[in-house]
C-alpha cells in the first residue's frame, strides 16, 4: 500500500490502514464545456483517534464549546509517501457513532478552486479597494480620459449615452452644438478589467498567474456598470466650521472642533440655510450627529434659486441640569458643487440664532463613488473565465494558474504510461450537445433592437447546431453587448443606452475594447462644469480591440474599420477545443493504470498522455491514493491544440554575440516587429526573418505559429533564431 499522508490547517491526520480514498479530478469535461472543475474526493473516514478528536474538538458533543467552526471548511492538503499531491480544503460531514462511543468522522477533500469559490462569498465588486487608482471626479478629469486615446488610463469614460439621442441635428441632442453640449455627468466612467482582477487579488490575498494577462486582449478590455441614469457623485462628506466661539445663552461654538455646544434643557430646531449654490440639479443631504453618533439625516432637492432653507434637526429636551452636548453638523451632495452656508438655532421663546459657516464650501467626487457595481464578484470571475474560455487550475491555498483552454493545454507535457495500463474498458461515444449557443443578456438599445430585426438575432451571439439527438448548451454571459454606431459623417462613435422610444434605460454591466484613438470629423462641445471646451480627438471604444480581437462570439461587421472581424471570441477560444470533440474520429476512452507514485504526484491536467502510438487529451481522472490504481476517461487530441501566437519570445544570437531575448505581440497586419532591424513575418505560407539586406532565416518546418528552430542561411548575421511561446 501508499503511504498517504492528510494535513489540516498543518497538522497530520491519523488514517485507517484500509480505508480507501479517491480523489476525483476534472478541468475541461466534455459535459460542460463552460465550466473548471476542481478535484474533490469521495467522502472517506478517518478514526476518533485523540490525535483526530483534538483536530476536530470532539464535534460529536454538543456540550462542548469550539473555539473553531467545523461547518466551514479548513485548509489542508495531500502527500503519497510525502511527495506533494493536492492541496485544498476538508469538509467534515459527519461523525459515526457505535454503541454510544464515537468510532471514526466521515470527511470530504476539495480542491484548491473551491476555496477561491468560498472566499468570494456574497461580495459585490463596489466592495474593492478602488482608492489607488481613484481621483477627484471633475470635468477635467473627464475630459483628460475622454480625449487622450494614448495615455495608460485604468478608468476611462466611454462615449455611451444614457439618456440622450445625440446627434448633429438641430435641437436639444446636438452635442456639436454650443448650447446643448455633452456634459460630464453624462459619461459613466469604465475601469480596466485587468485592475479589477488586481485588486480582488489584494482583497483576497490570492495569486492569478498567467500569460494571457499581458496581452492585449486582455489590457484592452474595460467593465462598465450604470446602475442609475445618473452617475453616483456623492462627494465628500464636509465638517460645517466657524470661525469663532461667539454664541448665545443656550447655544455655543467651538471653532476648533467644529462642535455645537447646546444646552438641551428646552427643544431647539437646527435650519441649515444654502446660498450661492453653484448648481441647479445638486442635491444636499445634512448629518447631524449628537455625541458623535448619528442624529438624524435630511435630504434638500436641488434648487433653482441657488438657495435652500431646511430644518434638519430639533433637540430632545433633557433635565433643566443637563450639561452641554456637542453637534457636528456635515454637509455633501450627489455632485460636485460650491455653496455658501448658515445654520440657525431657534429656541421659541429664547429667540433664534444664525451662525455663519466658514466659505466656501467647496463639494468634490472621487471616482470611487461611482464605481459602485452590485455584481457579485464570484460572479464577475465566473463570466470574465466564460468569455475568454479560460481554465483556472489552483495550485496552492492561494495561487490559480489562468490561461486559455488551448493555451493551457500547450503548458502540459507528454507522458507515456503505456507500460502501466492494466486495462481499457468499452469505447463510448461522446455525450455532445445538438446545439451550443453563445449570448450575451439581451439589450434594450434601440440599435441592438434594429440588429435584430434585420438579422433575426442578438449582436454578438452565436448558434451552433449539429443533426445530433444530445441535449442543448448554452453559455450565457451576464453582460450586456451594446453596439456602438458612428453619429452620420462625424467620424464620432458612440453608443446609446436608449429604448426604440428613445427613453432611457439602466443596462446590464458591460464588457468593451479600448481600440485606440480617433479624431472626429466634427467638433464636439463638452461642457466641464464651468464653460465648453473642443472634443476632436478621443479614446475609441469599441467591440474589437486595438490589435483586432472581438468581443462578440461571432464574426460580425466591425463599424469602424468596414470590416468583418475573424478573432471572434469562439473562433480564438472555443473552436479549437470543440473542433476536436465534434470530429467524427472522436472517442470517449476509458483505462484503467498503476501509477507509480512519482507519476501520480505530478500528474497535471492538461498533460497529454501517451497510450501505444496515440495520444490523449485527459476528460476526468479517479485516483486511489493508497494504491495508485488511477481510472481515467480521455479522448483524442484528433487536432492539435495550438497555442495562441499572439506574443512570442525570440531568442536570436548574431554572430560572435551573446544570446538575446525579446518577447513581441502580433501587430494588427499579421506581423512581429522584432526589433528596429527585423521582422518577422508570413510571407507565401511560411515564416521568415528578415531586415533590409533581405531574407536571413526561414522555419524549418511548416507550423500555423511561428515556433521553432530556424534554418540559418549562408553568410547571415545570425548563428541561431529559435522562436518560443511568451510562456
Amino acid at each position: 500500500m501508499t503511504k498517504l499522508q492528510l494535513f489540516i490547517e498543518g497538522v497530520e491526520v491519523d488514517l485507517f490502514k484500509d480505508e480507501i480514498v479517491t480523489v476525483n479530478s476534472s478541468v475541461a469535461n466534455v459535459q460542460d464545456i463552460s465550466k473548471v472543475f476542481s478535484d474533490f474526493s469521495q467522502s472517506f473516514l478517518v478514526p476518533a483517534s485523540p490525535r483526530n478528536n483534538a483536530i476536530f474538538q470532539h464535534w460529536y458533543e454538543s456540550d462542548v464549546v469550539p473555539t473553531i467552526d467545523q461547518n466551514l471548511r479548513r485548509d489542508a492538503f495531500i502527500e503519497i509517501e510525502t511527495m506533494p499531491f493536492r492541496v485544498g480544503k476538508i469538509q467534515l460531514n459527519e461523525a459515526v457513532i457505535k454503541d454510544g462511543q464515537v468510532v471514526s468522522y466521515s470527511l470530504n477533500f476539495f480542491g484548491a478552486l473551491t476555496s477561491l469559490k468560498d472566499r468570494f462569498g456574497e461580495d459585490i465588486l463596489a466592495n474593492l479597494d478602488y482608492s489607488s487608482i481613484g481621483f477627484t471626479y471633475t470635468g477635467t478629469q473627464v475630459y483628460n480620459r475622454l480625449t487622450d486615446g494614448t495615455t495608460s488610463y485604468d478608468i476611462r469614460f466611454p462615449l455611451v449615452s444614457p439618456t440622450r439621442l445625440w446627434s448633429d441635428v438641430a435641437g436639444v441632442d446636438n452635442i456639436f452644438n454650443a448650447s446643448t453640449p455633452l456634459s460630464y455627468l453624462e459619461l459613466f466612467p469604465a475601469v480596466r478589467v485587468s485592475k479589477v482582477f488586481d485588486f480582488i487579488e489584494a482583497k483576497y490575498g490570492i495569486t492569478f498567474n498567467s500569460t494571457f494577462f499581458s496581452s492585449t486582449r486582455w489590457t484592452d478590455l474595460y467593465f462598465r456598470h450604470q446602475i442609475n441614469n445618473k452617475p453616483n457623485l456623492l462627494t465628500n462628506k464636509h465638517l460645517c466650521g466657524y470661525a469663532n466661539n461667539t454664541g448665545v445663552n443656550f447655544v455655543t461654538f467651538n471653532s476648533a472642533t467644529s462642535e455645537v455646544l447646546i444646552l438641551e434643557f428646552l427643544e431647539i430646531d437646527i435650519t441649515i440655510n444654502l446660498a450661492a449654490v453653484s448648481s441647479t440639479t445638486a442635491k444636499f443631504f445634512v448629518e447631524v450627529f449628537r455625541n458623535d453618533t448619528l442624529y438624524s439625516t435630511t435630504e434638500i432637492a436641488p434648487t433653482l434659486t441657488g438657495i435652500a432653507i431646511k430644518k434638519v434637526a430639533s433637540t430632545p429636551i433633557q433635565a433643566y441640569e443637563a450639561e452641554n452636548v456637542p453637534y457636528k453638523i456635515f454637509l455633501y451632495a450627489d455632485e460636485p458643487v460650491t455653496c455658501n452656508a448658515s445654520i440657525t438655532f431657534d429656541q421659541g421663546l429664547a429667540g433664534t440664532f444664525t451662525k455663519n459657516v466658514v466659505s466656501p464650501i467647496v463639494l468634490t467626487s472621487t471616482v470611487a463613488t461611482a464605481l459602485n457595481s452590485t455584481m457579485k464578484v464570484a460572479d464577475f470571475v465566473s463570466a470574465i473565465f466564460k468569455a475568454f474560455n479560460l481554465i483556472c487550475v489552483g495550485e496552492n491555498e492561494t495561487t490559480f494558474t489562468i490561461e486559455p483552454l488551448q493555451d493551457w493545454y500547450s503548458l502540459g507535457t507528454e507522458k507515456d504510461i503505456t507500460k502501466h495500463v492494466i486495462n481499457s474498458s468499452n469505447i463510448k461515444r461522446l455525450p455532445l450537445y445538438k446545439q451550443i449557443a453563445f449570448k450575451y443578456k439581451e439589450s434594450k438599445s434601440f440599435i441592438n433592437k434594429n440588429f435584430l430585426t434585420i438579422f433575426n438575432r442578438q449582436y454578438g451571439d452565436l448558434d451552433y447546431a449539429f443533426d445530433y439527438d444530445g441535449s442543448e448548451f448554452k453559455i450565457e454571459l451576464p453582460f450586456e453587448n451594446t453596439q456602438f454606431a458612428e453619429i452620420t459623417g462625424t467620424n464620432l462613435f458612440c453608443s446609446y443606452c436608449l429604448d426604440e422610444n428613445n427613453s432611457g434605460y439602466i443596462p446590464e454591466p458591460q464588457l468593451m475594447y479600448l481600440a485606440g484613438e480617433e479624431t472626429a470629423t466634427s467638433t464636439v462641445k463638452f461642457f466641464d462644469g464651468t464653460s465648453n471646451l473642443n472634443v476632436t480627438d478621443y479614446a475609441l471604444f469599441n467591440s474589437v480591440n486595438t490589435t483586432g480581437f472581438s468581443l462578440c462570439f461571432g464574426n460580425e461587421f466591425n463599424i469602424v474599420t468596414q470590416e468583418t472581424e475573424p478573432n471572434s471570441l469562439y473562433q480564438t477560444y472555443y473552436s479549437n477545443h470543440l473542433g476536436n470533440l465534434y470530429d467524427l474520429q472522436q472517442r470517449l476512452f476509458s483505462f484503467t493504470a498503476m501509477l507509480p507514485t512519482g507519476m501520480l504526484a505530478n500528474l497535471k491536467m492538461n498533460d497529454k498522455i501517451i497510450i501505444k502510438d496515440k495520444r490523449y487529451l485527459i476528460n476526468d481522472i479517479s485516483s486511489t491514493l493508497n494504491n495508485g490504481e488511477v481510472k481515467m476517461n480521455l479522448i483524442r487530441e484528433l487536432v492539435t491544440i495550438q497555442p495562441d501566437c499572439e506574443c512570442i519570445k525570440i531568442t536570436y544570437t548574431l554572430v560572435g554575440e551573446e544570446p538575446v531575448t525579446v518577447e513581441v505581440e502580433k501587430n494588427i497586419d499579421n506581423e512581429y516587429n522584432v526589433i528596429d532591424l527585423f521582422s518577422l513575418i508570413l510571407f507565401s505560407g511560411a515564416w521568415y526573418v528578415r531586415n533590409d539586406d533581405g531574407f536571413q532565416a526561414t522555419l524549418s518546418e511548416d507550423n500555423p505559429c511561428p515556433f521553432g528552430t530556424y534554418t540559418i542561411e549562408e553568410e547571415s548575421i545570425f548563428e541561431s533564431f529559435i522562436v518560443e511561446p511568451c510562456y
